[in-house]
């Protein structure tokens, strides 16, 4: 019988090759998320024996260590759903723009606060609405939330997303009612909320109705950064 100990090294080696796919893929496109996606790899792999490395002990003695810009970057992933109209906003359109896009024009409480929760590397998926309902691809913030310069009440922030991967099969809405552990999913709950969390669960399910890999959080921290008056996220 194998041991507990040999299958959490053996998933952990299998998620350390996922997330070295998707630095990859970044690393042309964003500098930036590649170093959070790497700096995820090396926490998985132990960064050079012992748990001691770059990943696994950050700047500041915290859970949240910083790169370049001020930027935090992570120690458990969190994942997202952002619902755009294709008409306005598409993957296509995502894609044209070289991958990287600032997520804006949202101003509903509820979807500002779960965007203020985000932080880099987070994984989202691109969810087309109107007639398509379905997801399209998965994009990761890239910048946390700071102040949307075209809310004059001053009220709202926007995040920086980028292109991960598009879904080889979209997955529509009528796909992801369909299956088990869905109910209280707040893309199913609360239907018109703009930005919704996704539990690991239903994010694996549905990734791989997508026909793509998906990439699990190993851990979980309930440690988020708080965000200044002037939009600053603070370890």
């Amino acid at each position: 019988m194998v041991g507990t100990s040999a299958i959490a090294c053996r998933g952990n080696q299998l998620l350390t090759r996922v997330v070295a796919v998707a630095v990859s893929k970044a690393r042309d496109r964003s500098p930036l998320l590649s170093r959070s996606l790497s700096l995820q790899a090396c926490h998985l792999g132990g960064g050079g024996g012992g748990g001691g490395g770059r990943g696994a002990k950050r700047a500041g003695g915290g859970r949240w260590g910083q790169v370049e810009g001020g930027l935090p970057v992570h120690a458990s992933m969190s994942y997202w759903l952002l619902k755009t109209e294709p008409h306005e906003w598409s993957w296509s359109d995502q894609s044209a723009a070289g991958g990287r896009s600032t997520w804006d024009g949202v101003r509903n409480a509820q979807a500002q606060k779960n965007m203020k929760q985000m932080a880099v590397g987070d994984l989202c998926f691109f969810y087309h609405t109107g007639k398509e309902r379905a997801v399209v691809g998965i994009a990761a913030v890239s910048k946390t939330w700071y102040p949307d310069p075209t809310d004059e009440s001053r009220r709202s922030g926007m995040v920086q997303i980028e292109e991960v991967m598009p879904f080889q099969h979209v997955v529509t809405l009528a796909q992801i009612k369909g299956l088990d552990d869905v109910a209280d999913f707040q893309l199913v709950r609360q239907p018109r909320l703009s930005v919704v969390p996704v539990p690991a669960d239903v994010w694996k399910k549905i990734c791989d109705l997508g026909g793509v890999e998906h990439v699990e959080a190993p851990w979980k921290s309930s440690a988020k950064p708080s965000v200044n008056d002037d939009g600053q996220t603070q370890s």
